[in-house]
């Protein structure tokens, strides 16, 4: 279950046996040119799969460490590789929709994915593999969402680049633009970054009511308004981050000892999650000399606070901290015995 050498557009494929098949794509009404439109073919081959299941049962009888890595290896690579390893290859569709893709001679059947930034399935395309057959695909006609981020004016030039790079775009999608409707959004997309802190999000269905949302750990995070898109519809929005408050200092044992690996973070006060458990907060974690820096903390009343495993947590620390405010020195204390948590 090896996917062997890849390209950019393909893995497993090279040096194998494979079978050629014809595709057609209905392109929707009022669709814009779209030159990244790919299909994307994935060799599912559930023979292979099944022996490799029964293969990992017979090493567990005899050497269950070997079962157990062999095991891991699998997991790992489903997690990080394409399609979790399997075969594939990604080819371009003609003017006319019809497009021709290979799966390998050992694939029972094939799965079918659309990339690029109008179209998508709105259902799993998995389908046996038959001689002669044409494969259909009806996708919808969605929209794309682009993001552009700003860093903070009075930002550090070389920060700002490192900074765009830590941020964590995201879209979510909800049947209602109301507050309650994205509460209970399950619809979640991570944007990818462009460069230059250009985010986008495509083939969003046009359906839902979207909701930006930029997170940094070292400015502001920001929210944008809800936004529902027409059918074929490129739209860029703007957001603007502040640099908000920084805080740092050291966590310490009752004995003046430096705490590594202690957990510090900071809330708002004001924000009413904040009473209920919740809210946004600020963390970072202390380093081998109990050093920490807190970024991007919204002005306003906050509570500073640590924990560490095995120790009593330090007294939090109620603060009111101002936009663009630098300030260190503060000192979190864990005292011996054991902190309960629940």
């Amino acid at each position: 279950l090896d996917a062997g050498a890849k390209t950019a557009d393909s893995a497993g494929m090279a040096g194998v046996e494979t079978r050629t098949y014809q595709g057609g794509l209905s392109i929707p009404f009022g669709s814009p040119p779209d030159p990244t439109l790919r299909v994307v073919a994935i060799s599912i081959e559930w023979d292979e799969e099944q022996a490799f299941i029964e293969e990992l049962k017979e090493l567990g009888k005899t050497d269950p460490e070997a079962m157990e890595e062999r095991a891991r290896e699998f997991r790992e690579r489903n997690e990080t590789e394409p399609y979790e390893g399997r075969p594939y290859t990604t080819v371009e569709v003609n003017p006319n929709g019809s497009f021709t893709f290979d799966v390998t001679a050992a694939a029972e059947s094939v799965e079918l994915r659309l990339e690029g930034r109008y179209l998508y399935l709105e259902e799993m395309f998995v389908e046996d593999v038959e001689e002669e057959r044409i494969y259909e695909l009806e996708p919808t006609l969605g929209a794309c969402l682009s993001i552009r981020v700003s860093p903070p004016v009075s930002a550090d030039a070389e920060e700002k680049v490192e900074a765009v790079e830590r941020m964590e775009v995201t879209m979510r999608g909800a049947e209602s633009g109301g507050m309650m409707g994205m509460f209970s959004s399950a619809k979640r997309i991570e944007m990818d970054h462009l460069g230059g802190g250009l985010f986008e999000a495509r083939a969003i269905s046009t359906s839902l009511y979207w909701l930006g949302s930029v997170d940094s750990p070292d400015y502001v995070g920001a929210r944008t308004n809800a936004a529902k898109l027409g059918p074929g519809e490129d739209r860029e929005v703007s957001v603007s981050l502040e640099m908000g408050a920084r805080l740092s200092g050291v966590t310490v044992t009752e004995h003046g000892e430096p705490v590594k690996g202690a957990e510090v973070s900071v809330r708002s006060t004001n924000d009413t999650r904040f009473w209920m458990g919740g809210g946004r907060a600020q963390s970072a974690e202390s380093d081998e000399e109990g050093r920490f820096e807190l970024r991007g903390i919204p002005a306003g009343e906050v509570r500073l606070s640590g924990s560490f495993d095995g120790s009593k947590n330090p007294e939090p620390l109620d603060l009111e901290v101002g936009e663009n405010d630098v300030r260190g020195g503060y000192e979190l204390v864990f005292g011996d015995g054991l902190a309960i948590r629940g």
